[in-house]
């Protein structure tokens, strides 16, 4: 066996080679006495080919005393996997197993290999709570436990890692508060809680951490209100992500200026920020990302808005901004997503804004907004998803739209547009997932040429005047038939949501949820990233005639068909 003959080696890495097949591995291992770090990453391991579960745990030959680094991540170890191959590895410094559907509860003795500088069991399935005992590593800079199903409290012991850099509880069940004590954790600079079940106040010692750089705590159920306190050194802040915690409030002066400058990311959906624009963001030049959706914000869209060089995400859906949107906003060269929508914005839509060639998500439904589509939209060929609906928009469908070939979300429905729809629509936005033109005014015959749109999922063209024959190739609408999950470019965009551009690993909370109404005989269907898919087809309310097509008995997977109030 090759391991006999290097028994000096220090050093090995086989990470995403592929030794799902190879035998007796921990074996092999086990003739490497001198090994310090070993990394084994995304190289097929499972229980049967490295005997890590608990019947092999007391005969293993994987005890490397002298191992400081193991990396055994992304790999298939499952949940008869025994942790107890570690006790006496107490020279570990790095410990990874991550990504491996590990079952159990994480064993109290983790807290005595005092060597340990990151510990990551992060995205498994592990249950039960946080041991205390993790507050006896002192020496820990990275602690990352999400993606589990961990409940309980946070232990009150990690008041105790004076080093701790990255603290990583995101994805669990966990309750109870935020302590105070959390100002002691002096070197921390990521702080990441969110999506769990933790509540009270924020407290205000999180303020005191003057090397926080990055904080999520979005969709929890925090409450109380966020001062100016808890802001007071963190002069590094970068990334700050409250979401979805409806009972919490932000309060600050309205010359209030912040101690940080270098803002990246802001998401503070659904808590009340009340009022204007907040003024203090005039000072964050450096922001990517901002979402301030439902957070009962007034007035005006300001112009200072076009300063962010930068962004590119802007959510300001769901608040009660009025007024026209100012071409100002098409200095931002950069903005890739724009979620306007459920506001009270009136005028037409800037010529301007569709000449940002990065555009890639365009939502402005719900408003008071007038006036035709402009030509110029045919401009934004990145874009991927438009939502006009439920706006008081005029004449037809541009032609140059037939210049967006990669839409995969149409939605124009519930608006005042009329003619005839146009053949292109079929023949040249052939990646169309959702076509949604209900309740305007289109007239005349479907064209045929729809029948090309293979991938569509929900097609509703309801409440018009459209007559004619419902084509007999609607049965190749393979989409219906099959059910897809569409992905362009790495972005889910049906039942998912586009996220902002530049976000990793430590911050992969969502800037911009995607959703879609439809309404299907009376009942408004809200697709969100937590919906099951839905497949649609809606031809109601129109002057359609003839006989209905046999081949609409192909769309297995079809929901919902609505042909009522027609004369078939």
């Amino acid at each position: 066996m090759w391991a006999i003959n290097l028994p000096s080696l220090e050093y090995l890495d086989m990470s995403y080679a592929n030794l799902n097949a190879t035998k007796d591995i921990a074996k092999v291992l086990g003739m490497l006495p001198s090994l310090v770090e070993l990394r084994l990453s995304n190289c097929g391991l499972n229980n049967t080919n490295l005997s890590l579960n608990t019947n092999h745990c007391k005969n293993s030959t994987l005890f490397i005393n002298n191992l400081q680094h193991l990396d055994l991540s992304q790999n298939s170890l499952g949940e008869n996997f025994s942790f107890c191959f570690l006790h006496n590895m107490t020279s570990l410094s790095f410990l990874d197993i991550s990504r491996n559907n590990l079952f159990g509860s994480i064993p109290s003795f983790l807290g005595d290999l005092r060597a340990l500088r990151v510990l990551n069991l992060g995205d498994n399935n592990l249950f039960g709570t946080i041991p205390f005992t993790l507050g006896n590593l002192r020496a820990l800079k990275v602690l990352d436990l999400s993606g589990n199903n961990l409940f309980g409290p946070i232990p009150s012991t990690l008041e105790n890692l004076k080093a701790l850099r990255v603290l990583i509880l995101r994805d669990n069940n966990l309750a109870g508060p935020i302590l105070s004590t959390i100002g002691n954790l002096v070197a921390l600079r990521v702080l990441s809680l969110g999506n769990n079940h933790l509540s009270g106040e924020i407290p205000i010692s999180m303020g005191q951490l003057s090397n926080l750089e990055r904080i999520y705590l979005s969709f929890n159920a925090f409450k109380g209100t966020l001062s100016e306190d808890h802001f007071t050194k963190l002069s590094k802040l970068k990334t700050f992500y409250v979401r979805s915690n409806y009972a919490l409030k932000l309060r600050v002066g309205y010359d209030w200026a912040p101690p940080f400058d270098q803002l990246e990311y802001l998401e503070m959906g659904s808590v009340e920020i009340g009022g204007q624009f907040p003024q203090w963001l005039q000072t964050q030049k450096s922001l990517v990302g901002l979402s301030l959706s439902n957070c009962n914000i007034t007035g005006t869209l300001p112009k200072w808005l076009s300063s962010f060089m930068n962004l590119s995400g802007l959510d300001l859906s769901d608040n009660r901004v009025e007024g026209p949107i100012p071409d100002s906003l098409c200095e931002m060269r950069g903005l890739a997503h724009l979620d306007l929508s459920n506001n009270h914005l009136s005028g037409n839509l800037p010529h301007c804004l569709w000449n940002l060639d990065s555009l890639i998500t365009a939502k402005l439904s719900s408003n008071q907004i007038s006036g035709p589509i402009p030509n110029s939209i045919g401009q934004a060929s990145k874009l991927l998803w438009l939502q006009l609906n439920n706006n008081s928009i005029t004449r037809g469908i541009p032609s140059s739209l037939q210049n967006c070939t990669r839409l995969v979300v149409l939605d124009i429905g519930d608006n005042m547009l009329y003619g005839k729809l146009p053949e292109w629509i079929g023949d040249k936005l052939l990646h169309l997932v959702v076509l949604r033109l209900r309740n305007n005014k289109f007239d005349e015959d479907i064209p045929s040429a729809y029948c090309q749109l293979a991938a569509l999922l929900i097609m509703d063209i309801a409440y018009n005047q459209l007559t004619g024959n419902i084509p007999n190739c609607f049965g190749n609408f393979s989409g219906m038939v099959q059910g897809a999950h569409i992905h362009v470019d790495g972005v889910l965009l049906l039942g998912g949501s586009s996220k902002i551009a530049g976000l990793n690993e430590t911050n992969k909370e969502e800037m911009l949820g995607g959703s879609l109404s439809e309404m299907m005989k009376g009942v408004m269907l809200e697709y969100t990233k937590t919906s099951m898919y839905l497949v649609i087809l809606d031809l109601s309310s129109n002057r359609l005639s003839g006989k209905i097509p046999s081949e609409l008995t192909k769309l297995t997977s079809l929901n919902g068909l609505n042909l009522s109030h027609n004369h078939l």
